[in-house]
């Protein structure tokens, strides 16, 4: 959800060791226009081969901004490159329910 009627997605995946360091794995995003939508939304991260070592952990980042490596969003309907007005907006995820969010990773095998 969002006050904006549209917003960005990013979604990162990343492996964490015990000590706490991240090490990126995947990532995507998208534009996501609330009007257009019914609040179920699916991101599909790009593919990977990568084997997760005894003891680290899984860390989905959901965000809705990625300064400064992607543009900021201006809260408006307007093209983010050629935005001449930026509007405050606050954007929300919901957990749990028939709709809650979910990773899915496929397994292979040994």
């Amino acid at each position: 959800a969002s006050t904006a009627p549209s917003t960005h997605l990013f979604a990162k995946l990343q492996d964490v060791a015990p000590d706490g360091t991240t090490r990126p794995i995947a990532r995507n995003q998208m534009v996501v226009d609330l009007c257009r939508t019914n609040g179920a939304l699916a991101l599909h991260l790009s593919d990977i081969a990568y084997r997760f070592k005894t003891g680290h952990r899984i860390q989905l980042q959901i965000q809705s901004s990625d300064y400064p490596y992607y543009l900021v969003h201006p809260g408006t309907d307007e093209n983010p490159w050629f935005a001449k007005e930026f509007v405050q907006s606050e954007q929300s995820v919901t957990l749990g329910g028939p709709l809650g969010a979910r990773l899915t990773l496929p397994v292979l095998q040994a």
